[in-house]
């Protein structure tokens, strides 16, 4: 479902990521760490189609985002910030996201009910967006960003702001999404080992990946493993604190 090959993006002369070739299926989550510093920006938004690489492709589908960027983010969707919606009811803003998501006419109302119990908020849908605390507006955005045909989802750090509890709630919300998407999660929450089939750490040297499962296996945190890597790989930079 989602493909880049030696994929390469410099900025201002310096390269923030070098040769990624990555392959998600629809079903798996990859978690991509790294701060605005390391191209985990520049990376989503090659994805989007909004800037290009310097180099290589991106496939969503059997579609190259890279001079088809129209046609590609048919298949592309992400989680939004609800703030412009503030003023829709929650029904009137999810009926809204299932039509610009194409989903069948006869599939709306089973969608909607299905956004409003993951998200817990069955018998709200009359309320404004506006009337929600953060942490529900966020469970609003992430399970919107997972309906419809969308071959590919764009997570950017949905566990910002959150305490540990909604962060295992948000977990569960993503998880259960899973299954009909291939998910990309940019955050360096420590969470990420619990909910990714796949960790990617962006170098200027090529992607280093982190197996989620033996990193559990190890008992090791999520940035002291990454440390680790980038020292083994001998990849320094002033993003990378060690």
């Amino acid at each position: 479902m989602f493909k880049t090959k030696k994929l390469q993006r410099k900025e201002y002369g310096k390269v923030l990521f070098d040769n990624l070739d990555i392959e998600l299926k629809k079903g798996e989550i990859l978690g991509v760490l790294g701060d605005e510093m390391s191209g985990r920006k520049e990376f989503f938004d090659i994805i989007r189609g909004i800037i290009k690489p310097n180099s290589g492709e991106v496939f969503i589908g059997e579609e190259p985002v890279v001079g088809n960027v129209i046609k590609a983010r048919k298949g592309i969707s992400t989680s939004l910030g609800l703030e412009v919606y503030d003023n829709f009811t929650i029904n009137g803003f999810l009926k809204l996201m299932v039509n610009v998501k194409n989903v069948p006419k006869e599939n709306t109302q089973k969608e909607i009910q299905n956004v409003l119990k993951v998200v817990d908020i069955e018998g709200k849908a009359n309320l404004k967006v506006l009337d929600l605390d953060n942490f529900t507006k966020q469970k609003l955005a992430v399970a919107t960003a997972c309906i419809g045909d969308s071959q590919v989802v764009l997570l950017e750090d949905p566990f910002i702001d959150l305490d540990d509890d909604q962060k295992e709630k948000m977990k569960e919300i993503i998880l259960k999404f899973k299954e009909n998407n291939a998910i990309i999660i940019g955050t360096d929450d420590e969470i990420l080992k619990d909910i990714s089939d796949k960790i990617l750490v962006l170098t200027h040297k090529g992607q280093i990946e982190i197996d989620p499962k033996k990193l559990i296996k190890e008992n090791i945190s999520l940035k002291e493993k990454q440390r680790k890597l980038l020292k083994e790989n001998n990849i320094k930079g002033k993003h990378y604190d060690y």
